[in-house]
């Protein structure tokens, strides 16, 4: 069900008001920076996790809060905020403990070093660029293959430090992490139409979702295809151009289960039904995410979200066996 009475608000008919969006906006930075603590920083969402301890990430955390503070202040929506640049080193080596209390994928971009090193790097111009090339080029061969955990969330990083920048270094990692990318795509006969697998939470999928789908992927391939070379001859291993049209054919709605007593759809959010896999980099368990964000923004005051970015959808209920082993 796409609306529910009971969880949403139905749309009102009051005109647009530029001073009464202004005032919600300061209403809820002020209270969100009200409840900010050096210690413990802002609390978590019951929904998001079931402790009281603080997150860390750009995903829900602080990060993320702060990131979201900055972008209000940098878009004029607000006019001042609290400093919180001497906070980022206990955010990062916090967020560097919970990381490796159960792995070592610090390069992740939503959960993980990465992000917070681009935050501090806005406050601290070059303070932590040798640690976000070291993390991006380590991060090439990561098998979950999505933006959560893998190369697509580095990708993001690289081309936001070269549109920062300018820095050639940048943009090589930026065409050496699509070329990878390119090199892992499979070809489904029976949908006309490539794709990924992600070797994530205990076993192989094809999401198609925002965070560890197609999609997300699509997007920062799309939205950096400046950096990647014109077309070479066909079969070429250099040539980064070919499946761009292919990506962007899949920005589409492809398929829904349809209730007709209530019209309402359910979306499928793999390509291909999932299958256990033999090894996986992450243990953990997650919902899969309808749409693709072209920025994340965490809880911190939900409606710090006012800041997520724009949203495409992408689905397909058909399935067919999946080319790599899986038990």
């Amino acid at each position: 069900m796409l609306f529910d009475p009971t969880r949403h608000e139905p749309l009102r008919t009051a005109p647009w008001s530029e001073a009464r969006a202004r005032a919600a906006i300061e209403r809820i930075v002020r209270d969100t920076e009200a409840r900010f603590s050096a210690e413990k920083f802002w609390p978590p969402h019951p929904k998001d996790s079931d402790s009281s301890e603080p997150s860390y990430t750009l995903y829900f955390g602080a990060c993320g809060v702060i990131w979201a503070l900055r972008y209000l202040r940098a878009v004029g929506a607000i006019d001042r905020t609290r400093d919180y640049a001497p906070h980022l080193d206990t955010i990062l080596e916090r967020n560097r403990a919970w990381l490796g209390s159960f792995g070592t994928a610090y390069a992740s971009y939503l959960m993980g070093e990465t992000s917070i090193l681009l935050l501090k790097q806005s406050f601290e111009p070059d303070a932590s660029l040798a640690r976000l090339e070291q993390l991006i080029a380590g991060n090439l061969d990561h098998p979950t293959r999505e933006l959560m955990w893998g190369s697509p969330g580095t990708l993001l990083a690289a081309l936001f430090l070269h549109e920062w920048t300018g820095e050639t270094r940048w943009a090589d990692l930026y065409r050496a992490t699509a070329r990878k990318l390119w090199s892992q795509l499979f070809w489904s006969d029976k949908h006309q139409c490539h794709y990924w697998t992600q070797d994530l939470f205990g076993r192989q999928s094809t999401y198609l979702d925002a965070v560890h789908g197609f999609v997300a992927t699509a997007a920062v391939l799309i939205q950096g295809r400046a950096l990647l070379p014109a077309a070479a001859a066909p079969g070429n291993s250099a040539d980064l151009s070919f499946p761009l049209s292919d990506v962007q054919g899949m920005l589409v709605t492809r398929a829904a289960i349809v209730r007709p007593s209530t019209s309402n759809c359910i979306w499928s959010p793999t390509l291909m039904r999932n299958r256990s896999c033999r090894r996986s980099s992450i243990e953990t368990s997650a919902s899969p995410v309808v749409g693709v964000a072209s920025h994340h923004v965490p809880w911190s005051n939900s409606s710090l979200a006012l800041s997520c970015g724009r949203y495409v959808t992408v689905y397909s209920r058909e399935r067919e066996p999946r080319p790599r082993t899986c038990s």
